[in-house]
């Protein structure tokens, strides 16, 4: 039994250190294996996706004399700028535009490469 406890010790005590890292908002968005699988293989792209919690959205006018009718609506409640992850969206590799139902106005999602660039000269 002895034995057992310290071959096993090392086993529990290092999966324990490879655990959940990661803010549990991004589970609105990502699934369990894609966030370990990120955090595995691009750490740096978790810190992204974080800091894009209270970082990627903001509101736009819509372009004036632009046809807008290809871009996806969205409905909003509150004048609140709503966290990406709260919408059920990912961060992509270009920047996403919505429109704000029953407005002029425009949700933009900032792209990975937007959001590392601010996050490396936030530093």
């Amino acid at each position: 039994m002895k034995r057992l406890l310290i071959f096993c010790f090392p086993l529990l005590t290092s999966s324990l250190a490879f655990s959940q890292e990661y803010d549990n908002r991004l589970l609105k968005s990502y699934s369990v294996e894609e966030l370990t699988q990120i955090q595995t293989e691009k750490p740096t792209d978790l810190k992204v996706l974080t800091y894009g919690l209270e970082n990627a959205c903001y509101f736009s006018d819509a372009p004036k004399g632009k046809d807008m009718a290809g871009i996806q609506t969205i409905k909003l409640t509150g004048t609140n700028i709503p966290c990406y992850a709260d919408l059920g969206l990912k961060i992509l590799e270009q920047n996403q535009y919505f429109m704000i139902e029953g407005t002029s106005k425009m949700l933009v999602v900032k792209s990975k490469w937007v959001l590392n660039n601010e996050l490396q000269n936030k530093k």
